[in-house]
């Protein structure tokens, strides 16, 4: 009899022992699982982490040196010079800079949707004693979309041509500028017969003039198509040079301007 009680106390204990292994394993094999995921979503090298998709201009300052930062953007423009070449973006709402000097290709137009590969790193501020900074310096970009103007490219096999007078002396750098910003305009227009001459690849082009209006200086450009040796003037857009964000359409018939995007 008191074998019989001993071998009843003795079935339960080893049930008891192996139950507990069991959940044991169970255990083990969940935190395997979860390291394994966390392997998946976060690329991590001796050297740094990668860490996809989390930009905005208020964490810009809380990165953390040694971590490559992958983020898609919208490109808006190149800035080569000062000491470090730039490069503007936005995501979302925010308006962003990057140190770009890394980077030889200048092949991004406005609007494309591209992604960037970038790393916290310390560049040197000229003229205040090589006072090092803290910044954020792109190491590898792409682009993954096309934007409008690099569409509007290939569709459009013609360049646009101007016609400001030689005698007003513009800049290369200006008139470059300036070509950007209506091949922008007609890139991204809703005027049907700008659309149209595009459509039917029409000869366009555009004047360039200065004139004053509400006591504040704009380039206006007036925006045509030549069809059977006539000249139809399309759009007349009016532009501060120093604010590449202010762009208006001239509205005609009440004497307004209409902010283009």
């Amino acid at each position: 009899m008191k074998i019989m009680n001993k071998i009843w106390i003795f079935i339960p204990l080893v049930l008891l022992l192996s139950c507990k292994e069991n959940v044991e394993k169970e255990k083990e094999k969940e935190n395997k699982n979860s390291n394994e995921e966390v392997s998946k979503d976060s690329i991590v090298t001796q050297e740094a982490a990668t860490i996809k998709d989390t930009l905005t201009v208020k964490e810009k300052v809380t990165k953390q040196p040694n971590t490559i930062y992958i983020d898609t953007l919208d490109f808006v423009s190149y800035n080569d010079d000062g000491d470090y070449y730039l490069l503007h973006a936005n995501k979302g709402s925010d308006a962003l800079s990057f140190i770009n000097s890394k980077i030889e290709d200048r092949d991004f137009l406005k609007g494309d949707i591209i992604e960037i590969k970038w790393i916290k790193d310390t560049i040197y501020i000229a003229g205040e004693g090589d006072t090092p900074m803290l910044t954020e310096v792109i190491v590898n970009s792409k682009k993954i979309k096309d934007g409008n103007i690099s569409k509007f490219r290939k569709q459009y096999t013609k360049k646009l041509i101007n016609t400001a007078p030689e005698e007003n002396n513009y800049t290369q750098s200006f008139l470059e500028h300036s070509y950007s910003v209506v091949e922008y305009y007609i890139a991204n227009t809703t005027n049907e017969f700008i659309k149209q001459s595009v459509q039917n690849n029409e000869q366009l082009g555009y004047s360039i003039e200065t004139q004053t209006k509400n006591d504040k200086e704009y380039s206006v450009f007036g925006i045509f198509n030549t069809f059977e040796e006539k000249t139809n003037t399309l759009q007349w857009l009016y532009y501060e040079y120093n604010d590449n964000t202010k762009l208006y359409e001239y509205d005609l018939p009440n004497d307004e301007l209409i902010k283009f995007n």
